[in-house]
């Protein structure tokens, strides 16, 4: 199965409380996946994580990552789009 360009997952990662509210959280992300769709993408899938402290090797757990890797595969999705804090 080749993968379709400009296929999108957006993926939310919110750090130790950051957006500890899940109606912000949302609409952050939401806000994302129409600054993607501006840009072309067409997003297929969208996800939420939140984490007790940031992971410098991956951002998102590695469950996380499984999950999005086998959506995007299943929804021939070619990128992933991450709304991330990196100033903590």
């Amino acid at each position: 199965m080749d993968l379709k360009e400009n296929r999108a997952i957006v993926l939310g990662v919110y750090i130790n409380s950051q957006y500890s509210n899940k109606e912000i959280a949302e609409n952050s992300l939401k806000e994302l996946i129409e600054l993607s769709e501006t840009t072309g993408l067409e997003v297929v899938g969208e996800s939420i994580q939140f984490r007790k402290k940031f992971n410098p090797t991956y951002a998102a757990g590695s469950g996380k990552l499984l999950e999005i890797a086998k959506t995007a595969k299943n929804l021939e999705a070619d990128t992933i789009v991450l709304d991330l804090n990196l100033s903590g």
